[in-house]
């Protein structure tokens, strides 16, 4: 197995802090002597952490079709028995909120950090630890937005969907404080090497996320973060100072082929967009009845029949945007 993993990946809890070792996801040297002087003598803690995780309760997946998700409380429960100190469930243009969840959570070690994957010019952007007060719509509202306790992380940048950032990534370097290595890959397919190659020019840390939709998808990739303490706060603060090293390894080939033909699963979506769009512009009848009205009733079941929980809390949502680009999603 091609494991992709720093040197000093023990299984320790805690660090030497007077060793200084290099970090293979982000290549550069951390100085834990700096380290120590930093957090006044404090050891370094080392979580385990996947910043990028969705749901079964995730609305643009139900629109969409998907099946098969993850249903919140499995997901803390997976996160646990693999030993996650914590994780962000990262919704599409919903910033996920159950108090439940979290309690359920805390009780058992796992720390749930808020967060929500959404569009800025059509693409994917995941924000960490945002008021949902934030109206992050632009690149400027998002350089506006920006403090200390939050952290911005392009997804799957370079990724051949057109949801990915690409070269807005580049173009707005100044607005991300983290780019992500992602899970799906094989040994002769592997988008992440470009985001290494940024993430090298521009020094900005590299975090390994799972993106996992599905159960087989979570645990494949996901970070070390190495914090003052087990908190928000301190883990933002320790990713934006190049504090983390990524763990991931090429997924086996059934897996591989398990995931291409599961991306296809919105294809049925994909249609009744395109045959929206044919509606719109044609203006036939027909077409104007059987594809422009979204079928809200039909809809409103499905999220009623998918949702495991209500407790819900929504920034403010563009669903123009979901429904132009949800079918990119990964």
């Amino acid at each position: 197995m091609d494991l992709q993993i720093s040197p000093f990946g023990r299984n320790d809890t805690k660090l030497f802090p007077r060793q200084t070792l290099i970090i293979y996801a982000n290549k550069q040297e951390i100085d834990f002597e700096k380290l120590e002087m930093e957090t006044g003598g404090i050891m370094a803690l080392k979580l385990k952490v996947d910043l990028h995780l969705h749901t079964a309760d995730d609305l643009a997946e139900i629109v969409a079709g998907r099946k098969k998700l993850i249903p919140p409380k499995e997901l803390v429960d997976m996160a646990v028995e693999q030993k996650f100190d914590a994780i962000a469930i990262s919704h599409h243009c919903v910033q996920y909120k159950n108090d439940e969840l979290t309690e359920y959570a805390y009780k058992k070690g796992l720390i749930i950090i808020p967060a929500v994957e959404t569009y800025i010019q059509r693409k994917h952007v995941l924000l960490i630890n945002f008021s949902t007060k934030k109206h992050i719509l632009t690149y400027q509202d998002l350089a506006d937005h920006k403090t200390d306790d939050v952290l911005v992380i392009a997804p799957h940048p370079f990724y051949a969907l057109s949801a990915c950032l690409g070269n807005n990534l580049i173009r707005h370097i100044e607005c991300f404080d983290a780019i992500e290595y992602c899970h799906y890959y094989y040994k002769f397919f592997n988008p992440n090497k470009k985001a290494l190659r940024v993430a090298k020019k521009y020094n900005l840390p590299v975090i390994g996320n799972s993106d996992a939709h599905r159960r087989f998808q979570f645990g494949t990739t996901y970070s070390y973060v190495y914090a003052e303490e087990k908190s928000i706060q301190a883990i933002i603060k320790a990713v934006k100072q190049g504090k983390v090293e990524y763990v991931s390894h090429p997924i086996s080939l059934p897996k591989f082929l398990k995931e291409t033909f599961w991306l296809f699963e919105k294809l049925p979506y994909i249609f009744n967009i395109g045959m929206r769009k044919i509606a719109l512009k044609t203006s036939s009848p027909f077409m104007m009845k059987k594809y422009a009205i979204p079928n809200l009733k039909q809809v409103s079941l499905k999220i009623k029949k998918s949702i495991s929980t209500p407790k819900i809390s929504q920034s403010k949502i563009d669903f123009s945007e979901i429904s132009k680009s949800s079918h990119h999603e990964k």
